[in-house]
């Protein structure tokens, strides 16, 4: 062979052993690039690897990293609604299509911003409506992680028709009146998930850097507290498993689970394997395992899952690129050690052996194994919803994937899994609006939420709300919209999600974009005594009238012993007057109550929020 040829096969060779450039998901075809601001686009490549991004005339070259991370930044852009091809190029090439730039906002929370708007009022007709190709839509598959994740397996979308069905209804309706009132790109990132305090949803580095929440840590591994089987000598293969109990794998079509709850519990499987195998394994079968695992033969581990991997409470383990030599010739033993509730295999269990030289080769798996339960965690100390509520654990598989990708600003819709424990609200919002400025690295944009509505079955909602009250005070540029007038008192998900959208759209309108809107009922500022009439001061640009004609409702006041009473209440301009019957009146509340009967507005039809304070003499 000559040396010009073989010098060619090792440059094509040098040239496939390292990973091709990869971009994050949300560096994809469809994407909307936040304008005015620089912006970056980063990836993994080979370390020392020349990378080159191409966008709108820009041209910019950068270098990976010893740890294989690039980041380029490109110069501010103007918003564009011309579609644009971006090129990523290191060994291999990435475009990226359909590139448009405007505002990007991130839309979060809990069950009522992951509320689609094919689940909601109108559902066909606003679906048929949708049509707005202008506007991107990026939904962050619903994933849970213990780590900083790179990947969200989600992808950009045209709001269009079902995209925009599946989409968060309040996101979409928000967006909708965004494009409207402003006439450029919009794009929306919907990140919630159902069922989740507001815990999960900031980092690690928060929690260490906030003594008062520090505590919480304590549960981000959930209740595994290490491997015990390991110490008991469950992996070595000359292990007495004769007392041990023998069930069958797999076991499909059963409900009943191996452990009551959560908690550690062992297999064993005893294996011939043949000669001819020269100690090899290529592939590994074991079926659906509701947990993480450790995989042992011959005594040693050769294969886990751990909490990192996505969807790992319930997923198919198979494992492939095993090292070479693991497998003993001859008689051993197959050891699984797992974390979790349940094992039910699927369909088969096996491992498996192939190469040119032998035919393809299988030992099945199914059958007999050997069960051992280590612990079983009490309920109080088991996990609950998959991890999802444990700290952190949001943050880092679906927002740490989206950072630093720039933002206009966000909206939040959650604390219904959080009104219990109102008191320590502020401090866990602070944090995690903190946190999300710190990595988004976009300076103090906005975030805007949704104080909770009426529902008549809202345990503490009453306090929450108050406590909602306070967050614009305590935490810079942000601000809420006051829902306890478009609720539905039978569903915690109310149906009709279009005002709620569309009072946060004012909101950002008014205070972001500096627009003459109205976005503020009147909001209470004090209250003072003189003689036994109470005067309420509110500050308004619209003045102060009564939703109910002739009524004025939702106002009650206490005295000394602290019991609460209705009280005739009358407008006087930007005031309310209060003529107690109660002598000595010390407190008084507003709207107070799950479902309150109260009517106060303006003249935008913009409610009061509730209140509740003392009294001033």
């Amino acid at each position: 062979m000559k040396w010009t040829t073989l010098l060619s096969i090792l440059l094509l060779l040098c040239a496939t052993a390292f990973p091709d450039v990869r971009l994050p998901e949300i560096l994809s075809d469809g994407m909307l690039l936040q304008r005015n601001v620089e912006i970056p686009v980063w990836g993994i490549a080979e370390p020392g690897e020349k990378i080159a991004v191409h966008f709108a005339g820009q041209s910019r070259n950068g270098t990976a990293g010893t740890d294989g991370r690039f980041l380029i930044t490109l110069s501010p852009l103007e918003a564009s609604n011309v579609s644009r091809e971006m090129v990523v190029a290191g060994k291999n090439v990435i475009r990226i299509k359909d590139v448009l730039v405007g505002d990007v906002w991130l839309c979060s929370g809990q069950s009522n911003m992951d509320f689609c708007l094919d689940a909601g009022t109108r559902k066909r007709e606003e679906r048929l409506a949708a049509n707005y190709p202008e506007i991107r839509l990026f939904y962050v598959r619903r994933a849970h992680a213990f780590t900083p994740q790179f990947h969200t397996k989600s992808a950009w979308k045209r709001c269009e028709n079902w995209h925009a069905a599946v989409f968060s209804a309040v996101g979409y309706f928000f967006g909708r009146e965004l494009y409207r009132a402003l006439g450029i790109p919009i794009g929306l990132i919907d990140a919630s998930y159902g069922g989740t305090p507001i815990e999960p949803w900031f980092s690690r580095e928060k929690y260490e850097a906030t003594p008062a929440i520090r505590e919480r840590q304590n549960a981000l591994k959930g209740g595994d507290k290490g491997n015990r089987g390991a110490a008991l000598g469950y992996a070595d293969p000359a292990f007495d498993d004769s007392s041990w109990e023998t069930i069958t794998l797999p076991r499909t079509g059963t409900s009943d689970p191996l452990m009551k709850t959560e908690g550690e519990f062992w297999l064993r499987k005893h294996l011939d394997i043949p000669a001819d195998w020269n100690g090899n394994l290529d592939r590994i079968e074991l079926g659906l395992i509701f947990g993480i695992d450790t995989v042992y033969l011959h005594g040693v581990p050769i294969a886990s899952t751990g909490y990192d991997a996505p969807f790992y409470w319930e997923r198919l383990h198979t494992y492939r690129n095993l090292p070479k030599g693991i497998a003993p010739q001859g008689k051993t033993v197959l050891a699984l050690r797992i974390f979790g509730k349940n094992m039910t295999g699927w369909k088969q269990m096996l491992l498996q052996r192939y190469d040119d030289k032998i035919p393809r080769k299988k030992i099945d798996l199914s059958g007999e194994w050997k069960f051992k339960r280590v612990y079983t965690l009490p309920p109080e100390e088991a996990n609950h919803d998959h991890y999802t509520t444990q700290p952190t654990a949001l943050y880092n598989a679906m927002i740490a994937p989206l950072q630093p990708y720039p933002i206009k600003g966000a909206i939040w819709y959650q604390g219904e899994s959080n009104a219990v424990r109102a008191k320590e609200y502020p401090l866990l919002f602070r944090c995690m609006v903190e946190d999300w400025r710190e990595k988004w690295k976009c300076g103090t944009f906005p975030v805007y939420f949704v104080q909770l509505p009426g529902y008549i079955h809202g345990v503490n909602w009453e306090e929450f709300r108050l406590v909602q009250s306070t967050i614009p005070t305590l935490v810079p540029n942000t601000d809420l919209i006051v829902t306890i007038d478009i609720g539905d008192p039978k569903e915690i998900h109310p149906p009709w999600k279009l005002p709620f959208g569309v009072r946060l759209a004012n909101l950002a309108l008014a205070k972001t974009y500096g627009r003459e809107i109205p976005c503020k009922g009147p909001v209470f500022q004090r209250a003072e005594r003189t003689g036994n009439t109470v005067t309420l001061h509110f500050e308004t640009s619209a003045g102060l009238r009564s939703r109910t004609p002739g009524k004025l409702m939702g106002f009650e006041i206490a005295g000394r012993d602290g019991r609460f009473h209705p009280v005739k209440a009358e407008i006087r301009g930007n005031r309310i007057l209060l003529t107690p019957s109660t002598q000595h009146p010390v407190s008084i509340r507003y709207a107070w109550g799950r479902v309150p009967a109260c009517d106060l507005v303006d003249n935008n039809h913009l409610p009061a929020g509730p209140f509740l304070c003392n009294i001033k003499e």
